[in-house]
This record gives structure tokens, sequence and C-alpha cells, in this order.
């Protein structure tokens, strides 16, 4: 999440970044990685992986 788009949208942070689905040709430990990345960023406060 860059700063640009929080301003964008006129916040400080994001509550909650959620992935809603997992993309079948994108291995599923990347797509978890990066959500848990998301998750540390001080710009987010909790983040979701859905069950599969």
């Amino acid at each position: 999440m860059r700063g640009g788009d929080l301003s964008r949208l006129k916040l400080d942070r994001v509550d909650l970044y959620q992935l809603h689905r997992i993309a079948p040709k994108v291995p599923l430990a990347e797509q978890g990685v990066l959500t848990m990345r998301v998750g540390r960023n001080a710009r987010t406060r909790h983040s979701r992986f859905p069950r599969a």
C-alpha cells in the first residue's frame, strides 16, 4: 500500500486488508507472504488471508 493511495482516500491507515480469494495461478505461499508483508506495514492495522 503506497502513501499516495491513502492520501487519495484521506486516510492515515487501513484497518483491515483482506485477500478475498486465492488466485489459482499464483503459488499459495507467495500470496501468503505478500498478505503478511502488507499486514506488517505500519499503515495497516490487520491483514487477513482466506481459508482455502
